[in-house]
């Protein structure tokens, strides 16, 4: 059979590969235990095969649109009048008497 799947021990735990005529298509994420990467293959083999296929344009031009898309014109809000703060209290004069004794 042309297609593999490949499970590599590293020191950072076991890594799944999916191969075709030697060539590396794509790998997983590095787990931690040989069984989460059994797990993942046979997650692969049953999901895998009815999974959607979506198609992405990833051009200059076309991510030059979409961002000019997303900056949709939004109406800027009407400026308001500053707020003036509020008049200080007049202080009240202090009449100091003179006590004479």
């Amino acid at each position: 059979m042309q297609h593999k799947f490949k499970i590599i021990k590293s020191d950072a735990g076991f890594r799944v590969q999916f191969l075709y005529n030697k060539e590396v298509i794509f790998w997983t994420e590095t787990y931690k235990g040989k069984p989460s990467a059994k797990k993942a293959i046979e997650s692969i083999k049953t999901k895998g095969m009815n999974a959607e296929t979506i198609e992405e344009d990833m051009t200059t031009k076309a991510l030059a649109a979409a961002k000019a898309a997303s900056k949709v014109a939004v109406k800027p809000a009407a400026k308001k009048a500053p707020v003036k703060a509020a008049a200080k209290p007049a202080a009240k004069a202090v009449a100091k008497t003179a006590v004479k004794k």
